[in-house]
């Protein structure tokens, strides 16, 4: 019986390494075809681009980032006392953020009312002038949108019927 269990014992530890290698193998491969893949499409793509709102500045999309690092580091902190030092750090960094966002929406909107003046006062009422006051209402339609609109208002009036349901067609 002794015989047997070394012998066993071998047969097993050669499984389990084959097994090993053989995992091993396909992780290397699937690693190596992981970044082949995300090089290509990042070739083809470009890199991840991040959209940010238009009235928000370059300069408080940095600020951000700091309070975003702040906040990891409170996350990470080990001490009570390190965590309120740097809590206090990135309510400071939070409040600065947010008034400075407050600030450049302002004069977005600010810059959105002249220039509707300006389009009003030239006469050229028709699309700047209504696009500003879109902005300003915070009411955007894409292009999508405006075409189901128009597919809907059509077929509502080659039914006979309106928008509201009432008849178009009498009597005709």
């Amino acid at each position: 019986m002794d015989s047997e269990s070394p012998n066993h014992h071998s047969k097993r530890t050669s499984q389990y390494l084959l097994e090993e290698e053989e995992t091993t193998t396909i992780e290397n491969n699937w690693k190596g075809i992981k970044e082949a893949l995300t090089l290509t499409s990042q070739e083809a793509l470009g890199g991840k681009k991040h959209h940010h709102k238009v009235c928000i500045s370059i300069d408080i999309l940095d600020k951000i980032q700091q309070r975003k690092n702040k906040k990891t580091a409170i996350n990470s902190s080990r001490t009570r006392a390190e965590k309120v030092m740097v809590q206090a750090e990135y309510t400071k960094a939070n409040k600065h953020v947010k008034r400075n966002i407050r600030v450049d929406k302002q004069k977005y909107v600010e810059e959105l009312e002249t220039t509707a003046e300006k389009t009003a006062r030239e006469g050229n009422m028709r699309q700047p002038y209504y696009d500003t006051t879109k902005k300003l209402a915070r009411k955007y339609s894409t292009q999508r949108d405006q075409s189901k609109t128009r597919k809907a208002g059509q077929s509502s009036i080659s039914n006979g019927k309106g928008t509201n349901g009432q008849n178009i067609l009498r009597n005709a």
